[in-house]
């Protein structure tokens, strides 16, 4: 890392930074501190700071402008799409970047007899035929949380749908729009008494 002290400007403490791969120097402003045999040395840390802030890499104990940062990141992005898929570059399908998308071999999952009656058993004491929802606060994803092992909310939409109906939200929302619509019966009532100002 080249940090050198730049001498004879009293009052102003700067460093001349000088890239380990191009020799590009630049100034920046950085304290100094006692080193060993009392000798006044720039502190790097805090100008190696000042540097990476204005667009510098520092790779251990490299400091690199911006070009060569960004040629260093190349490499770097170039090698690895190299090895990225060796699947598609042995195909010869382009430059190995290309992701091919292969269909899952195994069917999926679906749930188990057993699990479908548990299902079933949850829906008969938490939905609601008549009002078409769920009771309380159920969704199709807190019965199947509360199933368990592994039992999915997709498995139990499709259960209700089938056996008991739509989802239709539940009481907990119900309440909640009444009370957002109650709430907004108020405010355009306090709105009109208030006139054309509240608006």
């Amino acid at each position: 890392m080249a940090i050198e002290a730049i001498n004879g400007v009293p009052g102003v403490p700067r460093v001349r930074c000088i890239c380990d791969g191009c020799a590009r120097e630049e100034v920046v402003t950085c304290d100094y501190e006692h080193g060993r045999g009392h000798v006044w040395v720039p502190k790097e840390g805090q100008a190696v700071r000042k540097m990476v802030g204005r667009g510098w890499g520092q790779v251990k104990a490299r400091l690199l402008c911006p070009a060569c940062e960004a040629a260093r990141r190349a490499s770097i992005f170039r090698r690895g799409a190299a090895t990225c898929s060796p699947s598609t570059a042995a195909k010869g399908e382009g430059d190995g970047m290309k992701k091919t998308i292969e269909p899952s071999r195994q069917a999926p999952r679906t749930p188990t007899l057993a699990q479908r009656h548990e299902i079933t058993g949850m829906l008969m004491l938490s939905y609601d035929h008549k009002a078409g929802r769920y009771t309380g606060a159920e969704t199709d994803k807190t019965i199947a949380e509360a199933i368990g092992g592994g039992c999915m909310p997709g498995w139990v939409a499709e259960i209700r749908e089938a056996n008991f109906g739509p989802a239709g939200g539940n009481e907990e929302i119900e309440a909640i729009r009444a009370e957002i619509a109650a709430l907004s019966a108020r405010l355009d009532r306090v709105c009109a008494a208030v006139g054309p100002r509240a608006r």
